[in-house]
């Protein structure tokens, strides 16, 4: 819910736990496949992506049933709304910015295309392998891979990206976005509109979660 604008500083809860619980996972995650990836340590590359698999899933589904600033329909605009944010000189707001929504599924996107081909993807002598690469022609599965290797420089693209927005926003806004993803509270200055995320349950969250990982659990011994 909107509220008036306060003329002194006040602190508001900006992120439900269960957002910067897997946004934190999925960073670490993808630090470690890229790492794993690059090494060709490619038994624990293949491990680590179904954890991301899981987790990114959950962070879609929240995105339609979590929080009111955890979901899409919060975040995302049309053109126009990034043009006039754009006009702004990228002005601060109390969740996610229309710049910063265009990153968060840019993000999403990349990581669920890097997850979809890594299912099918092996290593170049065939050892190494993601769960349903035995399942599709070889051939196949050798250009699948090629598309999941050239595509990690896009992840590797949006995550500098997204770094040097926050680099942008700490020096040049005096705006923190580190913080509230760890505390999930934020100060917000006087005269800008503000509210608390709200709507959102803990059982729910772990209840989608654990839905998500029993049913990707039970794909795999149907399948494999």
């Amino acid at each position: 819910m909107n509220r008036p604008t306060d003329a002194a500083p006040r602190r508001i809860k900006v992120w439900d736990l269960p957002v910067r619980l897997s946004h934190w996972v999925m960073a670490g995650l993808v630090a470690a496949l890229l790492v794993t990836g690059f090494k060709g340590n490619l038994g624990l590359h293949v491990q680590l992506g179904q954890i991301l698999l899981v987790v990114l899933a959950f962070r879609i589904v929240w995105g339609f049933l979590g929080s009111t600033t955890a979901r899409f329909t919060d975040f995302i605009r049309g053109p126009a709304a990034i043009i006039g944010y754009l006009r702004t000189g990228f002005s601060a707001t109390p969740g996610h910015s229309p710049v910063g929504a265009l990153s968060v599924v840019a993000l999403l996107g990349i990581l669920s295309w890097q997850v979809g081909t890594g299912l099918f993807s092996q290593d170049e002598i065939g050892i190494d392998q993601g769960p349903f690469a035995g399942k599709i022609a070889g051939e196949l599965s050798s250009r699948i891979s090629g598309w999941h290797s050239t595509s990690k420089w896009i992840v590797l693209a949006l995550i500098v990206l997204h770094i040097l927005a926050i680099f942008y926003y700490a020096i040049a806004k005096r705006t923190d976005l580190v913080g509230p993803m760890v505390t999930g509270s934020k100060k917000v200055a006087p005269g800008l509109p503000w509210r608390d995320t709200s709507g959102y349950s803990l059982l729910l969250a772990t209840a989608i979660l654990a839905l998500i990982a029993g049913g990707w659990f039970a794909i795999l011994k149907l399948a494999v």
